[in-house]
């Protein structure tokens, strides 16, 4: 899927704007105008103009993108200080689809993007795991809080990986991510429910939203289908000696298991849960526990509101 963010401003916008979008997983193709036609000849998700840097009209790069019969359709965000929007406010809905003033906070920037986003149905799925990203995943998220109805989310990781990817390389690591993000996929389709929802927040992390009463159902399935095929990615004297070895900082020779996949899982089912950044930190927490074990496990939040 397309994942195309078209930037245009000047190299304070491709440093802040285009380096923001591009840690949520965006490609990002900044430029200073739109004299190379051949910049529009790729599809974009959607485009920034930052009105006010020399020779930058924001507008007219709006009235530009609008006009050409390849970029008609892309959302445009125009950035620009109060005074300019309000001495061009007439047409501005016809050349914009948001706008905001200046100064902006990034955060505030991210946010109307992500609604942006929602709003026409289209988010980055990353090629390898096929699933949608870190911007998706906030924004349900964000909807599983506010509908205040009960939630569980799970983040599950591969433990071990970083030492498989040291010895086994890229091309193996992908197939492991691929095999990860398939079991997840399949466990959801067969066990899951309405509204449960996947996502690949990068570095071999993945999150599921679901409801209490699946979860964990969810996870020992994970586990059991994860645990039954992992070892097909390792050699055969690897996966009959149980492991891998790998040198620590001062040389010396690690064993190192095979991977097991961890979870942690965290639910507002007995307590409450405030935010997204709250229900993401008591995952994490749990997640980082699981891995302290050697063996595949999931680590739920026992704590109640009371504690």
């Amino acid at each position: 899927m397309n994942n195309r963010i078209l930037v245009i401003g000047d190299e304070t916008a491709a440093d802040q704007v285009g380096g923001n979008l591009h840690q949520e997983g965006f490609e990002v193709v900044v430029t200073t105008s739109l004299a190379d036609s051949s910049t529009l000849e790729v599809d974009f998700l959607l485009a920034i103009c930052d009105d006010g840097p020399p020779d930058i009209d924001g507008f007219e790069m709006c009235r530009g993108l609008k006009s050409d019969r390849r970029t008609a359709g892309v959302p445009v965000i125009l950035i620009s200080d109060a005074a300019r929007l309000e001495s061009n406010a007439d047409g501005l809905e016809s050349i914009v689809d948001e706008f905001m003033t200046k100064p902006y906070l990034l955060a505030e920037l991210l946010a109307r993007v992500n609604l942006t986003l929602k709003r026409i149905g289209a988010f980055p799925t990353d090629p390898v795991t096929e699933l949608s990203g870190n911007i998706a995943a906030d924004i349900k998220l964000r909807e599983a809080i506010r509908s205040e109805a009960p939630f569980s989310l799970m983040l599950l990781a591969a433990n071990g990986l970083r030492q498989f990817h040291e010895v086994y390389g890229d091309q193996k690591f992908e197939q492991v991510i691929r095999f990860t993000a398939d079991t997840v996929k399949e466990v959801i389709s067969k066990q899951g429910g309405r509204g449960d929802y996947a996502a690949y927040l990068g570095g071999g992390t993945f999150s599921v939203i679901t409801v209490p009463e699946r979860a964990e159902t969810l996870a020992r399935s994970i586990i059991h289908i994860f645990d039954a095929g992992i070892k097909n990615f390792y050699s055969l004297g690897d996966a009959e000696r149980g492991g891998l070895m790998t040198f620590d900082r001062q040389g010396r020779m690690v064993d190192n298991p095979i991977m097991a996949v961890s979870i942690g899982l965290a639910s507002n089912e007995g307590r409450v849960i405030r935010s997204h950044w709250a229900a993401a930190e008591i995952a994490r927490e749990l997640l980082d526990y699981a891995m302290s074990f050697p063996e595949s496990r999931c680590c739920k939040d026992q704590r109640t509101e009371r504690q």
